[in-house]
């Protein structure tokens, strides 16, 4: 899980993170307020992002996309605290070696 953490300390990752969240956002917050239905089925673009990008760029992605939500929650609606929290909440956890969780 140390890749998480390395992400952040490079200048390449540190641009990779800026350029998928902003991405994201731009391809998140119209289809939230505006989506197309399909037999009653909302089918939403930006569910593939989250897949392909993490595919793509591993830890970056996953910094980026937990970014991109938050403007992407709060511009469609359906911002919270709690949402944000949860967001910056699991980054301690993720960053720790699996050892230190288990005590």
């Amino acid at each position: 899980m140390h890749e998480l953490a390395e992400v952040l300390t490079d200048r390449k990752g540190l641009a990779w993170i800026a350029v998928t969240a902003f991405f994201y956002v731009l391809v998140l917050v119209p289809f939230n307020q505006y989506h197309l239905e399909v037999f009653g089925i909302a089918v939403r673009p930006a569910a593939v992002v989250p897949i392909s990008f993490g595919i793509l760029w591993g830890p970056a992605a996953a910094w980026s996309l937990g970014i991109g939500n938050i403007p992407g929650d709060y511009f469609g609606g359906s911002w919270s605290l709690r949402a944000s929290l949860g967001t910056t909440a699991s980054v301690p956890l993720r960053t720790r070696p699996r050892a230190s969780l288990a005590t």
